[in-house]
């Protein structure tokens, strides 16, 4: 048997080598080890600015609910009062010689507390921020904003229904009084004749005439009522004119001033009494309104606030 010999070199992995592959090895270990802590770090910490989120907003919707519900409160609370100024104001208007014609408004009567709160707030406070039947909730914001809405164009209607009724009444007791004017320096004339001697020129009918005159007023100081347009009206106006339609008696120049200026007051009387019943019936027409609309926002306001709040980030 032949037995052949090689020769040449042989090739192994020496100890340098070695340890520059566990060297790679271990920092490709430690790169990989260290990318993992760090993307679980990352997610802790996005998980952690998450609830921090989710906490601080719960904490803004909870601020913003109170002040919602708190302003809903007063608000409701000032309607109730405004509507029971209301009731007395319409018996003041009742009474004819009351001089009480202004409509007291509640002061707390605003919705600038829940103006506050933006479209934006209050429609994420309703809808988007509470759990339920998306139109369900989207009905109840409609309704909620068109009932502040409406309660404001009912406050403005009462500040305006001050000014009309002072502007048109004002004008009423103007010319009221420019023909008492009048007719008290008719029968001034009337009362200086007969001291003159002038007896043929006081005819039945001033004689009536001066004699009502004479006793309607001591009456209203009794009373302590001295502009009373009840007595007025129906101790010297009515019983003259009825006077004059059953005796017929005759008439001088005087005495057709004086009936004219009768008929005067009497139609400005009655415009004045038109004019309060007209403010009674609007007055109480805008009374009506808004309790409907106090009725919208009670119902909406409740109806969201039966639902819960449900969180998530936007």
């Amino acid at each position: 048997m032949d037995i052949n010999f090689y020769s040449g070199t042989f090739y192994g992995i020496d100890d340098s080598t070695l340890t520059n592959v566990l060297s790679i090895i271990a920092s490709l270990l430690g790169a990989i080890i260290s990318g993992v802590i760090a993307i679980y770090i990352f997610r802790k910490g996005i998980d952690l600015q998450r609830k921090e989120f989710i906490l601080a907003q719960k904490d803004q919707h909870l601020e913003q609910e109170s002040l919602l519900n708190s302003s809903c409160e007063f608000l409701i609370r000032a309607i109730n009062e405004q509507i029971a100024k209301i009731v007395e104001h319409r018996k003041n208007l009742k009474d004819q010689n009351s001089k009480n014609i202004k409509l007291n408004i509640e002061t707390s009567l605003t919705t600038e507390n829940i103006k506050i709160l933006s479209a934006r707030e209050l429609f994420s406070l309703i809808v988007s921020s509470k759990k339920g039947n998306h139109n369900q909730k989207v009905s109840d914001y409609i309704n909620f904003d068109n009932s502040i809405r409406h309660i404001e164009t009912y406050i403005d209607s009462f500040k305006n229904y001050n000014e009309e009724i002072f502007r048109n009444l004002d004008e009423k007791r103007k010319e009221l009084n420019q023909s008492m004017e009048t007719l008290n320096l008719l029968h001034n004339k009337v009362v200086l004749d007969a001291q003159q001697g002038h007896k043929n020129k006081i005819s039945q009918f001033l004689k009536y005439f001066s004699d009502r005159y004479h006793s309607y007023k001591p009456y209203l100081e009794s009373i302590g009522q001295p502009e009373n347009l009840s007595v007025l009206n129906d101790i010297l106006i009515k019983d003259t004119l009825n006077f004059v339609n059953q005796e017929k008696p005759q008439m001088d120049s005087d005495s057709l001033e004086i009936v004219s200026i009768l008929l005067k007051i009497k139609k400005t009387i009655s415009e004045i009494n038109l004019e309060k019943m007209n403010r009674r019936r609007l007055i109480l027409n805008i009374a009506r309104s808004m309790l409907s609309a106090k009725r919208l926002l009670i119902k909406s306001w409740i109806s969201s606030n039966e639902r819960a709040f449900t969180y998530r980030m936007n």
